[in-house]
Formats: structure tokens, C-alpha cells, sequence
């Protein structure tokens, strides 16, 4: 009772190749990706499709991407498309003084 705190780990990458596979391939479409803005949609399918043939163990990667889509369509957050964060963007849509 008097040893130090001790975490655990969570099998991340036997899930996602397993019975969170469905949804993990459900949530992070091409089209979901790209719509968010904030990652590219072939370095996500490349992810995937790497931990999904065991040829790279990106279980936590993926994992945290599963749950932040799965967070922002919860909460109905919408990204802004990567040409909104461009400077030119920004001075465009600025008033004129």
C-alpha cells in the first residue's frame, strides 16, 4: 500500500486491428480528414493501412486520432479549411480603413 502510483496501459493497437477497427475505419475517412483541415487525408490512410497489415505499430497514433474525430463530431466543432489560415485570406476578408 506505501509503493509509488503506477499506470497501466491500454492495448490500443490490438483494438484498432480488432473490434474498434469498424469504427476507427468509419471515423477517419478520406473525406472526414480532409474536411477538418488539419491533417492530410493520404498520410492518414497511410497510418492506417501500415498498423492494419502489421507492417508499423501506430496504435496510440491512431488512437488519438480516432478520438479527436470522434470528439469534434460530438461536440459539432468545425475546422477551418487550411486556405482560411492563410495570411492573404486573413488581409482579404479584413475591412478596408
Amino acid at each position: 500500500l506505501k509503493r509509488s502510483k503506477q499506470g497501466f496501459d491500454i492495448p490500443a493497437h490490438d483494438w484498432l486491428r480488432g473490434p474498434l477497427r469498424t469504427l476507427l475505419l468509419d471515423t477517419l475517412t478520406d473525406e472526414a480528414v480532409a474536411a477538418s483541415g488539419l491533417f492530410r487525408p493520404e498520410a492518414v490512410r497511410a497510418l492506417i493501412r501500415a498498423h492494419l497489415e502489421r507492417k508499423a505499430n501506430y496504435g496510440y497514433h491512431l488512437w488519438g486520432l480516432l478520438t479527436l474525430f470522434l470528439w469534434l463530431r460530438r461536440w459539432r466543432i468545425e475546422t477551418a479549411p487550411p486556405e482560411a489560415l492563410r495570411p492573404a485570406a486573413v488581409e482579404e476578408s479584413a475591412p478596408a480603413t
